[in-house]
C-alpha cells in the first residue's frame, strides 16, 4: 500500500508540473497575405495569450533532435520574434503573421510563404486567466494562396514520421 501511494503521489506531482497549453487555429479566411494564428480553449472559446515567442517553421525541419526537441535552432524559422516585456496589455486573441505587435519584435524576417508550402507554427505565452504556456498549428499554402490548417491526423503524422 506504501508504494501505490508514493506511485500515486509521484504521479500528482508530475502531472501538477506540466504546462498546459491553448489552441492556435488558423482562421477559415486566410491566405498567404492575410494570415493570422488565432487562440482557443480547446472548446471553442476565444482565448487571449501575451505572447512571448512566436516561430514558424518549415515542415521539413521539423524532425527529432538528440535533445528531443522537434523545432530546428532560430536560424532556420520563417519567422521569429521574442517579447521584452510581458505585460496584461500585450495579451490578445490573434497575431497577424510577420507583424510586430503586442509586444512582438522580429528576430527572423517573416519570409514568403510559397505555394504548396507546409510550415508549424509554435507560440509561447501566458494564457489569461489560465496556465496555458504554448500552443502550436500546423498549416498548409494552396495553390490558390489560401492558408489551410492541417487536420489533427496530418499534424500528428508531420511529428511521428520524424522519429
Amino acid at each position: 500500500m506504501r508504494r501505490f501511494t508514493l506511485v500515486l503521489c509521484a504521479c500528482v506531482v508530475v502531472l501538477a508540473g506540466c504546462s498546459y497549453g491553448f489552441e492556435v487555429l488558423v482562421p477559415a479566411d486566410a491566405t498567404i497575405d492575410h494570415l493570422a494564428f488565432e487562440f482557443d480553449d480547446f472548446h471553442g472559446g476565444r482565448l487571449r495569450v501575451g505572447p512571448s515567442r512566436i516561430g514558424v517553421y518549415r515542415c521539413d525541419s521539423i524532425r527529432e533532435r538528440p535533445s528531443g526537441n522537434y523545432y530546428p535552432d532560430d536560424s532556420e524559422a520563417v519567422w521569429l520574434a521574442h517579447v521584452t516585456a510581458i505585460d496584461a496589455e500585450t495579451a490578445t486573441d490573434r497575431i497577424a503573421y510577420g507583424i510586430d505587435d503586442h509586444g512582438l519584435q522580429t528576430k527572423r524576417p517573416p519570409q514568403m510563404l510559397v505555394p504548396g508550402g507546409c510550415y508549424v507554427v509554435l507560440i509561447y505565452g501566458r494564457a489569461v486567466g489560465r496556465p496555458g504556456r504554448v500552443g502550436t498549428a500546423g498549416f498548409k499554402v494552396a495553390s490558390d494562396l489560401k492558408v489551410v490548417q492541417m487536420t489533427e491526423r496530418e499534424y500528428d503524422h508531420l511529428f511521428s514520421k520524424s522519429k
